[in-house]
């Protein structure tokens, strides 16, 4: 996994897997939340990078992805993140068939507004 960062960043053409929620890009101080839900047990989600931005240097930032694994369970993983801007994750990850997956970039701090995206498919697995 690789994290990259850009000052003007051009993001790569992809399909979102859902429509981008209200929740995605929320007000100041509030956690932004990306959650794929699959329409059937056989549904999986194929993210190819998630893409994040934080308004202003976050208070405590950080993105946690999470998801249920058949054989390990509840599975997350967390990056901290210390600066404002815009950046991506480069995933090309499938999750396992019938998992939901949510993505939280935390709450910035006073006045600090966060949004993450994914770009990605729902695919059957």
């Amino acid at each position: 996994m690789s994290l990259r960062t850009y000052a003007t960043p051009v993001w790569p053409a992809g399909t979102p897997a859902n429509p981008p929620a209200a929740a995605q890009a929320p007000g100041a101080n509030i956690a932004a939340v990306y959650t794929f839900t699959p329409a059937s047990t056989k549904d999986c989600l194929k993210a190819e990078r998630i893409r994040y931005s934080y308004s202003a240097t976050p208070t405590a930032g950080s993105l946690t992805i999470a998801w249920t694994d058949p054989i390990a369970g509840a599975v997350s993983e967390t990056i901290y993140i210390a600066t404002a801007g815009n950046a991506w994750l480069e995933q090309n990850r499938i999750f396992p068939a019938g998992s939901t997956v949510t993505m939280t970039l935390a709450a910035g701090g006073g006045g600090v507004s966060g949004t993450v995206y994914v770009d990605g498919e729902s695919q059957v697995g």
